[in-house]
Order: structure tokens, then C-alpha cells, then sequence
């Protein structure tokens, strides 16, 4: 009997997003800015301060470029580069570990595409472009 069981392409976008959402807010609370630089503890210290409950984390959803993570994903969800998406899995632990390595994929493309934009080579090339 076949499974009907397949890794969900919508899940594997958000789990992408979500990881460079708390990427992005992680720098954002380690970073010191010189707007915050009042006494106030940043999350990760409140956090880490005993007896506290720990304040909701707010993320910047501006911060991540969604058209080029929808770029990404639908270029990684090609059968071509990944065809286990189209195969059904034998079980529900196979279906989320191919959801695991494929936001996985995405968030390193993403982050290797941002860095390249920061490149000087590439903001050169990119002014030469219509």
C-alpha cells in the first residue's frame, strides 16, 4: 500500500522564514546600537535572569526579503533539484526530514545571496543593470 504522506512545500517556506526571522532578531538583541544604549537588558539577558519570565519576542518580519525567499523556494522545489518533494515517504519522520533539509537549503542560499549582495564587485555589476 502506497503512503500518502509527502513533505508540505508551504511548511518548508515558513520554517525558512521563522529561522531567518530569529537569525535576524538574535543579531538585533546582540548587536549593541547606539540608539539602545540605555540600561535596559536586551531579551537574551532578560532571559537568562533568574526568577523572570521571559518577554514575548517580537520579530521584524521586514527584515527578510520575502521575494527573494519565494525565489529561492520555488527554485528549490523544482523536481529536478528535488524530487524526494514529489515521492511519497514512508512515514511522517521521513516526510519532516526532508522539510528539515530543504529549509535548510533555503536559508543558506538565502544568507549566501544577501552576502554576495554586500560585495562590492556585485553592487558595482548590479549599478550597471536597467
Amino acid at each position: 500500500m502506497e503512503s500518502n504522506i509527502y513533505p508540505i512545500r508551504s511548511f518548508i517556506r515558513f520554517q525558512a522564514k521563522q529561522q531567518l526571522l530569529a537569525e535576524t532578531q538574535a543579531q538585533t538583541d546582540v548587536a549593541p546600537s547606539h540608539e539602545s544604549l540605555s540600561h535596559e537588558p536586551s531579551a537574551v539577558q532578560r532571559v537568562a535572569s533568574v526568577g523572570e519570565a521571559p518577554k514575548p519576542a517580537y520579530f521584524d518580519i521586514t527584515a527578510v526579503d520575502n521575494d527573494l525567499l519565494k525565489e529561492i523556494a520555488a527554485t528549490l522545489f523544482n523536481s529536478d533539484r528535488h524530487p524526494e518533494l514529489y515521492q511519497p515517504c514512508k512515514d511522517i519522520i521521513e516526510a519532516t526530514a526532508i522539510e528539515d533539509a530543504i529549509a535548510f537549503d533555503i536559508v543558506a542560499t538565502y544568507r549566501q545571496i544577501k552576502q554576495n549582495q554586500k560585495r562590492t564587485e556585485v553592487q558595482a555589476l548590479n549599478k550597471l543593470l536597467p
